[in-house]
Formats: C-alpha cells, structure tokens, sequence
C-alpha cells in the first residue's frame, strides 16, 4: 500500500513513496485491547447500575473506565500484559 504525505514547507520530504509496514507481532497487542473492552463494558454496566439507584449518572462511564484502568494497570506487572509494557517515548 503506497501512501502519499503532504509535508509542509520546510520539512524534508523524504525519497520515494512511504509504505506502511504491517506489524508481525500485531497479535501481541489483542490481550490488551479486550482488556480495554472489557473495562468498557464494565464500566458502562457500572454507570447503568449507578443510573438505575440514584436515577442519574454521578460518575460517567468515561471517568470509571479510566479510573479501572489506572486500578488495573497499577496492580498488574508488565510481565502479565506483555502488549501493555511502558514504552519510552520517542
């Protein structure tokens, strides 16, 4: 697959056409994201249990998934979710 950048003035267009590669490990990164899904789900079924007692939502879904998250990502070792490891950034 040939993608074609539009780079603005200044910057070094680079040789040739750029291709995407595709990753060979790409199944490394499925653990992760059902996980992602999975607290989705939960924290979905959290906020319509919450609306369901105090007949509206307090906290939202987004706020509990992302609280999950963090819970789970703290308590787990990179060891257990290879796809979730600490990358440095570039």
């Amino acid at each position: 697959m040939v993608v074609r950048l539009a780079y603005p003035r200044g910057l070094a267009r680079p040789r040739g056409p750029t291709r995407l590669a595709f990753d060979p490990q790409a199944g490394a990164y499925l653990p992760g994201v059902l996980l992602c899904i999975a607290v989705t789900l939960f924290a979905a079924l959290l906020q319509a249990i919450e609306v369901g007692i105090a007949g509206e939502p307090y906290i939202e879904a987004l706020v509990l998934a992302i609280v999950l998250g963090v819970a789970i990502r703290t308590a787990s070792s990179s060891d257990f979710w290879p796809s979730l490891r600490r990358v440095p950034p570039a």
